[in-house]
């Protein structure tokens, strides 16, 4: 199967969609907003029994396949763009590169 670069761009996307999701699921409920007002005695001594609980090895799957998919998309973008360099000839290249010299 011939996957360009369209294909990578799309995996780089929705690979960073997946570890935003990671990002929030992580921090939800971490820490007081500054909108909210600053807790009494008796609130900061029941806050302070609270307990965060910890994220189930289930709830870190969009993180990983984000950082998979991120991975592949990187990948794919690179290999097409050396697919796409690699039709060049070697006369060719240096003909470019004198032209870009010419016009500094």
């Amino acid at each position: 199967m011939q996957f360009g670069k369209f294909h990578g761009l799309t995996l780089l996307g929705l690979g960073g969609l997946l570890v935003l999701v990671q990002t929030f699921m992580i921090f939800q409920g971490l820490g007081r907003s500054a909108s909210q007002p600053r807790p009494t005695d008796q609130s900061l001594q029941a806050e302070s029994r609270a307990t965060y609980r910890s994220l189930t090895p289930v709830e870190y799957v969009p993180g990983v396949a984000g950082v998979a998919l991120l991975g592949l998309g990187v990948w794919l973008v690179a290999r097409r763009q050396k697919e796409i360099l690699d039709h060049f000839p070697e006369d060719e290249a240096e003909k470019f590169q004198e032209v870009a010299r010419s016009r500094r």
